[in-house]
């Protein structure tokens, strides 16, 4: 079933058949431990239009979710006033 030229074997025959006859190594499947995820509320608010801009600049500069960032910032600023 492999495609013949005048020179040997074409260059897709040749590489099934490497794939083919190549050994491949067992690697142990290792599972990561769970993760307790913790499930996600909507939260809607107003920002001004200049702090909301901002803000969505910082997360886009950083390559992140809006969302990220405004848990980020929470998380920050509840830890600071719970302590």
């Amino acid at each position: 079933m492999t495609k013949r030229t005048g020179k040997g074997l074409s260059i897709g025959a040749a590489m099934k058949g490497r794939m083919e006859t190549s050994q491949v190594a067992e690697v142990p499947v290792v599972e990561a431990p769970a993760v307790e995820v913790e499930a996600l509320e909507p939260f809607n608010t107003r920002l001004r239009a200049g702090l909301h801009r901002r803000l969505k600049l910082h997360a886009v500069s950083e390559g992140r979710k809006l969302q990220d960032v405004v848990n980020e910032a929470l998380e920050e600023y509840l830890s600071k006033k719970e302590s």
